[in-house]
Parts: C-alpha cells; structure tokens; sequence
C-alpha cells in the first residue's frame, strides 16, 4: 500500500545487515543516544507478521464499513492534510 504515498518504489535490505545495524542502534542506545534509527526492538517490530483475521471481529459487528484500500485511502488523505 506504499504506492498510496507516492514515495517511489520500497526500497529492501539484506536482514543481515539489517540485524548488524540494529545491534550499532542498540550500542548507540546504551551510550546515551537516545533513538537511534534502528534497534533490535524495532527490527523485531517491522520483521513481525502483522495480518489479522477479522472473521471473529465481523460476526461482532457485521461487515465492516471499509476496505483494506479504502481506509488505506481515507488514511493517507487524513495524513496528507494534518501531516
């Protein structure tokens, strides 16, 4: 869904690297700096799989109002407009 921000193509890393600069954030982290660009922390967050299954939340509450795309959409207008 990047492509509703208009921010060109997502660029991709190698996890290696990625995990060695995590541990540089964390040492950066532990000698005061105080948010680094990346930690192992928030390698851990991003690498997460983050996919729910909202069956259980539609027998609550019936169809839900919005698309995956449509609230991306009305997501990024609000962004856009208060960002």
């Amino acid at each position: 869904m990047s492509e509703q921000f208009s921010s060109g193509r997502v660029r991709q890393a190698p996890i290696g690297a990625m995990r060695i600069a995590a541990k540089i954030g964390d040492l950066m982290k532990r000698v005061g700096i105080r948010n680094p660009p990346l930690t192992t922390f928030r390698l851990n967050n991003l690498l997460t799989n983050a996919v729910f299954d909202l069956a259980s939340t539609r027998q609550v509450t019936g169809e839900l109002p919005y698309s995956l795309e449509q609230g991306v959409a009305i997501t990024v207008d609000w962004i856009a407009r208060h960002g």
